[in-house]
């Protein structure tokens, strides 16, 4: 269906809301976490045919999926990989623990090293270190904490080696200069020590939270030798043997009492046995009776918890796929340096970094794990894949040497802008766009967008021609000029030019084309905004675009539209937030009924709420011409939007968002949040359940303590 105004016979007549748009509505508290199958890339919407955004867990990477890949995108082994689990966390939860060679990425003391959600592993001749993001009994920090594990007695000299090599490669991708970058990392599936005592090898493997180690004793030797040393744990104590670390800090860890046994041929031989404390927390063996010409196998398990995401730095990862068959997964991580015992760092630190893995699901298994960042925090807020299997990613970052194209198209700014006053006594963000190549090895594409103020991006979305539209906030007001092409082109010259006077944030909507370098790469930027309140609210959503060039984009804000113009249109320029054949052209007000609106809008009670809204530019034509269509979408309330989708020949928009607006109501007008009539919702009541009865019920009940 078209995006137009709605047809209008005479002034008083009715307006034909299905001609003029036809808008599902998605607001939810919280989305899905999987439905089932198909279902489960359906719903977050920043949104393109080969773009998805989705929580997911599991490298270094943890959380619950949403996204908006639709079932008809999916191989059957995507679906397949997904279906046999309601809850996707378990398909990535599959996934080994991989543990890296160090080449460099690491204190020269590790000798391998593994990352998880919110831990890390090192390994080194004489033990392993855990670093571990745990959180305080208010939950409201996180700290970091490690435990290190110490081989009492080992041989000084063992020699480790990578067992059961993985088809993976890791990828650090940190810093300006590329000569500090490690690529095609190897991985494996597990460490060997050989000959950690005499008679004895050591073998690390594991999945996500549970690390295993099996001390391997030979024929002949003397499994008395091996006993443990736990640094940095604060007390140990045994319970119906396993070993538990009773600090408050210690991230849940636990030493599982071990399975011992010696195996005949298929069968396994249990061999009585137990752990022993002793002093100084060090932790041996006492066991049973077992056969000496034999090989004997002790396996204990250590768990451990971690909390992620509590310190604000994490973010949501999002998944998308190509049609490719591989599941392309973005996320940011903070992970510790795991050696507090030196000066020397690992090359990731201990801030939040970007990272982005593509994981065969047949399996499953990691093709490439990629870290990227620079000294600051990054953090990602979406990716998409093209047809080459190029990753296209966009987020934010507080680093001043966030890596940028080095070679290939050369980015529009290689650093980031100088802030202004905007930013005195607070740290602002600068947007990043990267395009990794199909390895995840190098960079094909990576620039700042940055202006003189906080830019904080909120969606992105790809075309089929290497473009990725980015939409967010910023407090920037630098003016478009040959060199500066954010947050507003010069050429094309865009809808809004400059900020409105009056308001300090607007939001912004901008084009890159990855394959043209420098400001020529900015293929379209704009401002949009208005001025009305002071300290207006701008929270950025999602956007995509069609085939043919229009972007579509939503957000929340309360910025005020006077409704001036023959249809409730804005027509106060450098006031009034953008309004255009919109569906509800006032601010907390219901949709009219008739057109031509012979009532300008009256201005809602202050501090006034928001409104979820969203608007749709043509970038191709005059800048008079580009905005084809912008509405509220609210109620009396606070409403919002963080994302938006489009389908086939965008006939339908589809946004997602919030809400505590209390009532819905059939009266005329409409009372409560505006489903558009004719509409059947699958839950017409805030924080009331599922609608049995058709038509939905005349009224709810009145609460707007919760949000839906």
């Amino acid at each position: 269906m078209g995006m137009g105004r709605g047809k209008e016979s005479s002034a008083g007549a009715t307006r034909n809301r299905a001609g003029s748009l036809r808008v599902s509505l998605f607001l939810f508290a919280a989305i899905f976490a999987l439905l089932a199958a198909a279902a489960v890339l359906l719903s977050g919407l920043r949104r393109h045919a080969q773009q998805a955004v989705a929580q997911a867990p599991a490298l270094p990477f943890s959380g619950i999926l949403r996204s908006s890949v639709h079932p008809a995108s999916l191989r059957s082994n995507q679906l397949e990989a997904l279906r046999s689990n309601r809850n996707a966390p378990s398909v990535l939860d599959q996934l080994p623990l991989i543990f890296e060679a160090n080449q460099g990425q690491a204190d020269p003391n590790v000798k391998f090293l593994a990352r998880g959600a919110g831990y890390g592993l090192f390994l080194d001749s004489a033990g392993a270190t855990l670093s571990l993001q745990t959180a305080t009994s208010s939950r409201k920090q996180v700290a970091e904490r490690w435990v290190r594990m110490k081989l009492v007695g080992a041989n000084p000299a063992v020699v480790t080696s990578g067992t059961n090599p993985l088809p993976g490669k890791t990828n650090y991708i940190l810093g300006n200069d590329p000569q500090k970058w490690h690529s095609g990392i190897p991985q494996f599936a597990g460490v060997r020590y050989a000959s950690v005592y005499p008679g004895i090898d050591l073998l690390f493997y594991g999945n996500q939270g549970h690390l295993e180690y099996d001390f391997r004793v030979a024929p002949g030797g003397n499994p008395a030798q091996a006993e443990l040393a736990f640094e940095g744990a604060s007390k140990l104590e045994l319970r119906n043997g396993d070993l538990i670390f009773t600090g408050d800090r210690d991230g849940g860890l636990r030493l599982q009492a071990p399975q011992i046994y010696q195996r005949y041929g298929d069968r396994r031989q249990p061999v009585s046995g137990r752990f022993v404390i002793r002093g100084g927390n060090r932790v041996g063996l006492e066991l049973g009776a077992y056969d000496h010409r034999r090989e004997l196998i002790i396996d204990p398990i250590l768990t451990f918890s971690t909390y992620f995401g509590g310190n604000g730095t994490e973010t949501s990862p999002s998944v998308a796929v190509n049609g490719d068959g591989f599941i392309y997964v973005v996320g940011s991580t903070t992970v510790g340096t795991g050696f507090p015992t030196t000066t020397v760092s690992t090359t990731i630190g201990s801030a939040a970094h970007v990272f982005v893995a593509k994981i065969n699901p047949t399996g499953p298994a990691v093709v490439y794990l990629t870290f990227l960042g620079g000294n600051g925090t990054d953090t990602s807020i979406g990716i998409g894949v093209d047809a080459k299997g190029f990753a296209y990613i966009a987020g934010n970052t507080t680093s001043s040497n966030f890596p940028t194209s080095p070679t290939s198209v050369l980015a529009y700014q290689q650093s980031p802008a100088t802030k202004g006053s905007q930013c005195s006594g607070i740290t602002c963000d600068s947007i990043f766009v990267s395009v990794l190549d199909n390895a995840g090895s190098a960079l094909f594409y990576s620039s700042y967008l940055s202006g003189n103020g906080n830019d904080v991006a909120s969606g992105m979305a790809i075309d089929l021609n290497g473009n990725i539209y980015v939409t967010g906030t910023t407090t920037s007001n630098d003016a478009p000029s040959l060199t500066v092409a954010f947050p507003a082109t010069l050429t094309p010259v865009p809808f809004q030019v400059a900020p409105d006077t009056g308001s300090s944030i607007q939001f912004f909507v901008t084009k890159v084309d990855t394959s043209i370098p420098g400001t020529s790469g900015i293929a379209y930027s704009t401002y949009f905004g208005g001025a009305t309140p002071p300290g207006a609210v701008a929270v950025g959503g999602g956007i995509t675009a069609d085939t043919i060039g229009n972007i579509y984009f939503s957000g929340t804000t309360n910025f005020y539209n006077s409704g001036l113009g023959p249809y409730g249109d804005s027509n106060q320029p450098g006031t009034d937030f953008p309004i255009l054949n919109a569906y509800q052209p006032c601010l907390d007000t219901p949709p009219p009924l008739t057109l031509p609106i012979t009532s300008p809008c009256t201005a809602p009670a202050s501090p006034y709420p928001t409104d979820a809204f969203m608007a749709k530019i043509d970038p191709n034509v005059a800048a008079g011409a580009q905005l084809q269509f912008s509405t509220y979408l609210g109620a009396q309330q606070d409403d919002s939007s963080t994302g938006i989708a489009i389908d086939a020949g965008a006939a339908n928009v589809y946004l997602v968002g919030t809400t505590n607006s209390p009532t819905y109501s059939t009266a005329t007008p409409p009372v409560g949040f505006n489903f558009p009539p004719g509409s059947l919702p699958y839950q017409p009541c805030l924080n009331e359940g599922l609608t049995v009865t058709t038509p939905p019920p005349s009224s709810c009940p009145t609460t707007n303590s919760n949000t839906d």
